[in-house]
């Protein structure tokens, strides 16, 4: 462990600086926020061929000739769960990116010096 002293009363741990345990943990996060963004998309883009593909048969057909059917929209509960996920996994990668900008910060001060 590497320490500064200079007295009894300043004792400095460069060890609390380590970005390595960090780096572990945003990519961790990094990955749950992109399976989180592909479930969206899954979910979003089946729902738009739906659509698209009703709007094809409709005007192939005539806007009287096709009846309406109705395309089941994403679950709603699904999709704010999954949003709500993808909202937390984005607060710890910045809460966690801010801390680690902030201890480059002091190296870099600490090395300047």
């Amino acid at each position: 462990s590497a320490r500064v002293s200079s007295g009894p009363w300043l004792s400095l741990s460069f060890d609390r600086l380590d970005l390595g345990g960090e780096r572990a943990f945003l990519e961790r996060n990094l990955e749950y926020m992109g399976e989180r963004v592909d479930a969206l998309s899954y979910r979003l883009q089946g729902y738009l061929k739906k659509v698209s593909m009703q709007q094809k048969r409709r005007r192939q057909a005539g806007d009287d000739a096709v009846e309406d059917e109705k395309v089941q929209q994403p679950n709603a509960l699904d999709m704010l769960l999954l949003t709500s996920q993808l909202n937390e996994h984005c607060g710890l990668v910045k809460g966690s990116a801010g801390q680690s900008v902030s201890k480059l910060r002091v190296v870099s001060e600490v090395q300047k010096e």
